[in-house]
Formats: structure tokens, sequence, C-alpha cells
């Protein structure tokens, strides 16, 4: 019972702050009715805090939350499904940098590394979210990145010392990454990417390929993460999230979208709308 005050209130808290007309260092995800998605991307290191209904991941479900939180790893690609309950789903989303680890600079890994781990949203917990989600109302970018490393740090206090083992990728396909999500529409031709990592053509082309990818599959699953984001966090039309994303009509952004996670950008909104 007190797990599912905490969240309640958290979610009221969020009502109130939606409104805000400035950048937010966190996501609100909500829908009415089931989501279903395919091939997920997790581009950084993920907190996700379930407020009211549950979320089934991987590719059999080896993971149901239910009023509590998930951490992820940013090496993962997983299926997810959003469940509402009484009617909805919401989510908190808090997305981290790999600069934001080195709170925990000096400590081990008190395991192996690990994609994934679960717990309950306490008491305590709650009050270091709380302080988190109300400092988007005055804080600078520098504040809110102190905020997210308390948020950390409070983890491993709680004794979630699996914190210590979310491992941020930082290879260089994660580089490339960065590099196209920090480009306009997400576009940054070969040689721009190039200068910028100081390598040639074939060096990027072969190292990419050894870590099993290659500069195209990186900015297609950049598209598709972002424009899944904005899809779930926006009121855009789906034409104006295809041109954020890159992409110079509407039908091709459908037809990547679908392929990826298996339903229309159209779709995944109906999701989002009372009947």
């Amino acid at each position: 019972m007190q797990t599912l005050q905490t969240l309640q209130t958290l979610q009221a808290l969020l009502e109130q702050i939606k409104s805000a007309d400035r950048p937010q260092p966190f996501s609100v995800y909500h829908s009415y009715f089931e989501q279903k998605l395919l091939d997920v991307p997790i581009t950084k290191p993920l907190l996700i805090i379930i407020l009211q209904g549950s979320k089934a991941l991987g590719h059999t479900q080896q993971m149901y939350c239910q009023q509590q939180f998930i951490f992820l790893a940013n090496s993962l690609n997983i299926d997810m499904r959003n469940i509402p309950d009484n009617d909805a789903y919401h989510a908190l989303l808090i997305e981290f940098e790999p600069s934001d680890f080195d709170v925990f600079t000096g400590y081990q890994s008190v395991t192996k590394e690990v994609s994934h781990f679960s717990g309950q949203v306490c008491a305590r917990f709650e009050s270091c979210l709380t302080q988190f989600i109300q400092s988007s109302l005055w804080a600078s970018n520098d504040i809110f990145t102190m905020r997210k490393r308390e948020v950390l740090w409070f983890l491993k206090e709680l004794g979630f010392n699996d914190v210590l083992s979310i491992k941020p990728h930082t290879s260089l396909g994660h580089k490339v990454h960065e590099l196209f999500q920090q480009s306009p529409q997400l576009h940054m031709s070969v040689s721009q990417l190039c200068r910028t990592l100081a390598m040639s053509e074939s060096s990027l082309r072969r190292k990419l390929k050894f870590e099993g990818t290659s500069i195209q599959i990186i900015k297609d699953r950049t598209r598709m993460a972002q424009g899944l984001h904005l899809l779930q966090t926006k009121q855009y039309t789906i034409g104006h999230v295809a041109s954020l994303c890159g992409f110079d009509s509407q039908s091709k952004f459908t037809e990547k979208f679908k392929k990826h996670f298996g339903l229309t950008p159209s779709a995944l909104l109906r999701t989002k709308m009372k009947d």
C-alpha cells in the first residue's frame, strides 16, 4: 500500500509540472491501451519508474515490472509491452550519461557487469525522486546533472549495488550514435563523421564492422529511437516527427517505423487516445 501511495504522489507531481514550458531532465510515457513494441533501442542507461500499470520486457517477457522501477544498461535492444491498469499506463524515465557514473569513481563493481536490475520504490527513494522532479522548475543544466548523480548514488545507498555494475557502453558505435543524435535532423555525412572522429572512412567502417554494426545501422537506430521518443512524449503530427528524424516523407518514416517496432506510428498514437 505504501508503494502505491508513493507512486500516486509522484504521478500527481508530474501532472503539476508537465505544463512548465522548459526542457525537463526526464520523460513521462503514458497510454490508455496496451503498447507492444519490438526491438526498442536503449541508447543510454535508463531508469524506468512504473507509476501506473505494468511493463513486460524481453523476447519471452523474462522481466515483469509492476509498481516498481527497473534500470536498463544501454547495451540492449529489447521487446516491451506497456500494460495499462485502471485504464492507464504511466512511467517516469530518466536517462543517464556515461559521465554521470563518475560519481562511483574509486568503487569496484561488486558483481560482474549486469544488463538490468529492479526493485521497489520506497519512501526514501520517493523523496529523492521528488526533489529531482521539483528541481526541473528552476534548476540549471549543471544542477540537473548533480541531481541525476544523486539518484544514482541514492540507489547504491539503498543497497542496490548492481548500479555499480551497470557499465555505460562507450564503443565507437555509441560515439557515432551520439554524433547523429546531436546533428540537425539526425543527419551527418560520412565525411563529417570522419573529421569529427579524426579517422579515415575505411578505418571507421572497418572498426564498426568489427563491432557488428555499420554507419547506416546506427543512423537508422538513432532515427527510430528518436521517432519513438517524440511520439511518446510530444503532441506532434507524424509528418512533423518524420521531418525531425530526417525523413523526407511521412510514408518512408512509417514504413521504417513499422518494420522496426512492429506497429505503425498511427497505431502507437491510438494507444495514447481515450475512446
